[in-house]
This record gives structure tokens, sequence and C-alpha cells, in this order.
């Protein structure tokens, strides 16, 4: 294994974890089957491409490896790398939210139906 397989192994192997905890850390459980899904899914991918990219273009992986706002060198490059990543962690927390308040409508629908309702005369 020659050394561009070995740092991009390296760094790939944080991923799982990484991803783990931004799909199950906000659901609070890991009793989430569509979270084990997207994760097992996505991770298939990620290596399936990173297995493919490190036997036919190696270059293409050494080139992206330096990637993201303060890899780039033109002004507009930076700008619009800075708003990506800006949009991706805006993306990840919009998520959040949702997920919650499809938690709190859960709990509220679930505490009205335990209230006892009065037998009508």
């Amino acid at each position: 294994m020659n050394d561009l397989a070995k740092r991009t192994l390296a760094s790939l192997l944080t991923l799982p974890l990484v991803l783990a905890a931004l799909i199950f850390g906000p659901a609070l459980s890991l009793n989430y089957w569509q979270g084990w899904l997207y994760w097992s899914v996505m991770l298939a991918a990620v290596f399936a491409i990173m297995a493919y990219c490190l036997t036919y273009t190696p270059a293409l992986i050494e080139r992206r490896r330096k990637s993201g706002p303060f890899a780039e060198r033109e002004p507009r490059q930076k700008l619009i790398q800075a708003i990506n990543s800006v949009a991706i962690v805006h993306n990840v927390r919009t998520r959040d939210t949702t997920r919650e308040a499809r938690m709190r409508r859960a709990l509220l629908h679930e505490t009205l139906n335990t209230i006892p309702t009065q037998p009508s005369p």
C-alpha cells in the first residue's frame, strides 16, 4: 500500500464515527433504522468511490486532499468554498430542528391520547 492510500485510509477511518455522531446524536438513540440505513449506504458509497479513485486516478485523490476554502488560490473560489461549508452546517442543523419538532409533536399526541375523557351523559 503506497503512502497516498495509507493517508487516505487513515483520514477515512474517522468518517464512520463522525457520521454516526451526526446521525444518532440528535436522535439521542441508536434505535433509528433510517439512520442505520443512511449510515451504511453512505459509507459503502464513500469507500467504493475511494477504492476506485485510488486504483485508477490517484492524482485526483491527491488534489482532493488539498481542498477547502483555505486551499483555494482565487478569492472567488475561497468565497464559494466558504459558503458551501456554511450551507452544509446549516443543513445539518435544520435537519436536527425538524427531527426535534417531530419528537415534540409525537410526545404531545401521546400525552393527549392518555388524558381520560369524561363520558357523555
